[in-house]
């Protein structure tokens, strides 16, 4: 008989996921203007700061008691309003990222309500179910990945990428960190999944496996996107990591396979709202309220509407 909880390995899937979607949802040209021409060095650096993070998480949580602090009231309400925040502009985003890929035609209240059928089913799943359907997520993310590989190594201008950096070293630290502090602290959101039957010796090394892995994935991104299109024509594009997908053919009558291998970036957000959604939930059935319980569906309803507010 199969357990009812989340495994070591799904919660590094999960934390996989959660790095990867940072970039998906906020779009790989952020990080690229705000590190302007560091982009390649802040991430190799950053990547060594976000685990040096890490592991300073790991002995904090052998420290501090979470379970306490999280049954305050005032936390609890302060957690559900930054959830629902994000929560309604993650959707804003995704929705945006689904009108601008796949239907551009189509109007942007269609895709949310859309959006919303699919996130009301996903809410109500249980969490060890939603643990094995990301694990299974994980192996098309990442044939994926090997379909885009092969498909753009041939496009990649060495010349691109050189000089790595613009020796601007306070835009080095400064982007380095904040790839560092966002990258590791998504590992906070993965708490409503810890139980008892994790393998906590294990949990430390997958965890800094899977955080090098999604990092290493982030920079082999950002290699294709600036080898590709140059530093320049990559910060024009909304979402530069999609229009080099359009470069891949193969035997020259394969094309078009774009649309397929950006459902990665699609997998990413769906798994980031999908995680975000349990949080609040475990957070709103811990008041311990009937009514709550009753209605929370409503909150997701009113959430989904809010995000056309982003729109404005």
């Amino acid at each position: 008989m199969k357990s009812k909880n989340t495994t070591t390995f799904q919660m590094a899937i999960m934390f996989f996921f959660l790095i990867q979607s940072l970039f998906a949802i906020f779009g790989y040209k952020t990080f690229l203007n705000f590190s302007f021409k560091n982009t390649i060095f802040s991430l190799l650096l950053g990547t060594i700061m976000g685990l040096s993070l890490l592991h300073i998480y790991f002995f904090l949580f052998k420290k501090i008691d979470i379970k306490k602090i999280f049954k305050n009231k005032i936390i609890k309400i302060i957690l559900v309003t930054l959830l629902s925040i994000l929560i309604s502009y993650c959707i804003y985003r995704f929705t945006s990222s689904i009108h601008y890929i796949y239907l551009n035609k189509s109007n942007l209240l269609l895709i949310t309500f859309t959006l919303l059928f699919l996130f009301l089913y996903t809410f109500y799943l249980d969490s060890f179910i939603l643990s094995r359907t990301l694990e299974i997520l994980l192996y098309i993310f990442v044939f994926f990945i090997i379909i885009k590989g092969i498909g753009l190594i041939p496009y990649v201008d060495i010349s691109y990428l050189l000089p790595i950096t613009s020796n601007n070293y306070q835009n080095i630290i400064v982007s380095a960190c904040l790839f560092a502090i966002l990258t590791s602290s998504v590992l906070f959101l993965l708490y409503i999944f810890y139980n008892d039957e994790l393998e906590k010796n294990k949990l430390k090394y997958y965890f800094t496996i899977s955080y090098i892995l999604s990092c290493l994935f982030i920079l082999i991104n950002y290699i294709f996107i600036i080898g590709i299109l140059g530093n320049p024509l990559a910060n024009i594009y909304v979402y530069p990591e999609v229009m080099i997908l359009k470069n891949i053919n193969f035997y020259h009558f394969i094309e078009r396979v774009d649309y397929i291998l950006a459902m990665e970036y699609l997998i990413a957000i769906y798994a980031l709202l999908s995680i975000l959604f349990h949080n609040i939930k475990k957070i709103m059935h811990s008041f311990h309220n009937t009514l709550i319980n009753k209605y929370i569906y409503l909150l997701i309803i009113a959430l989904f509407l809010i995000s056309f507010l982003f729109n404005s």
